[in-house]
């Protein structure tokens, strides 16, 4: 990963569709 922004995207990205699942 040499982008920065794109390893934030891409982690945001993961955890928001994970904590959809078990979020509240």
């Amino acid at each position: 990963m040499r982008s920065p922004f794109l390893t934030i995207v891409f982690t945001m990205n993961l955890a928001g569709s994970y904590s959809r699942d078990y979020a509240f």
